[in-house]
């Protein structure tokens, strides 16, 4: 893939996604924030399950999962896409 394309799939995936969204720590359980385009996450302190948050924040769990994604391999890969798999459902 070239620089372009990776450019241009960055653009469209993160133009899909909202500015935050939760998660939980795959081995701790604790929350974290994920911020749209920025690597990594944070630790979040609070009685409020990643559920909870993103039903506030009106997050899809197709577009948290897309976040996850995004912040740890990278915002231009297929899988930060809220839509990527979405075709194998139907």
């Amino acid at each position: 893939m070239s620089y372009g394309e990776k450019k241009a799939r960055l653009r469209a995936n993160l133009a899909k996604l909202p500015p935050v969204a939760y998660a939980s720590h795959p081995d701790t359980g604790e929350v974290l924030a994920i911020k749209r385009g920025e690597s990594g996450y944070f630790v979040m302190r609070t009685d409020k399950t990643p559920a909870q948050l993103n039903a506030i924040e009106r997050v899809t769990p197709e577009q948290a999962r897309a976040m996850m994604a995004g912040s740890m391999r990278g915002w231009h890969v297929p899988e930060a896409d809220p839509e990527w798999g979405s075709h194998e459902k139907t």
